[in-house]
């Protein structure tokens, strides 16, 4: 299962709305229809980055919300991710590293939330960032459970490692919940761990090279 985040309330984005199961997306239709109907505000529907299980569903959200509210919500997502992905979804908007969505909590508090590109898993890969809370959303970069595929020619393990740096050094960092498994409380432990793991691997195939 890949999950789906909606970051904010009154003020809110939906990320990797995927499922492309017509039973989940009832479910999530019928989650949003109840915000738009207290008067909240959809601002974007965005992808991720372009594997299979993070796209599908966005685009009979997006028309959900327009025969049913005559809303317009951009589909948005990173201009590499655009690229790879256009002949199969249309992406409205590109997403540029570092831009802030500026969204409210239930009770009509701002927050800001930070996209962050971050490569290696795909080019395009994006991951978001709500600095206040120290919460990282990691997309496919980290995950609760399982394993990341760095997949050439959209994977580039370099990359990798430099956005997994540059994620470890985010201010205030303190949790993280990618987009397969559940939330993780030591993000930095969480993220230390992978850059271990990565560089054991790559002393095995010296070694195995070697021998």
């Amino acid at each position: 299962h890949t999950n789906c985040f909606i970051v904010g309330r009154k003020n809110f984005v939906v990320i990797d709305a995927a499922s492309k199961d017509e039973s989940e997306q009832f479910k999530l239709f019928e989650l949003i229809d109840s915000f738009i109907e207290k008067g909240a505000v959809c601002k974007e529907i965005i992808v991720s980055h372009l594997h299979p299980d993070h796209f599908g569903g966005e685009t009979a959200l997006q028309k959900s919300l327009r025969e049913k509210f005559g809303l317009e919500i951009p589909v948005s997502a990173h201009k590499l991710t655009a690229e790879s992905l256009k002949e199969k979804i249309e992406i409205q908007k590109f997403i540029e590293d570092g831009e802030i969505f500026y969204l409210e909590d239930e009770n009509g508090e701002k927050f800001e939330l930070k996209a962050l590109h971050t490569p290696g898993h795909a080019r395009g890969h994006l991951c978001f960032y709500d600095a206040e809370k120290g919460f990282l959303l990691s997309s496919d970069n980290v995950v609760g459970t399982g394993s990341v595929v760095i997949a050439p020619p959209e994977g580039n393990l370099s990359d990798y490692l430099n956005s997994l740096e540059k994620m470890k050094s985010l201010p205030n960092l303190r949790h993280l919940c990618g987009s397969h498994g559940a939330a993780v409380f030591d993000a930095k432990a969480k993220i230390e761990s992978y850059i271990r793991h990565r560089f054991e691997r790559e002393q095995q195939i010296l070694q195995a090279i070697e021998t």
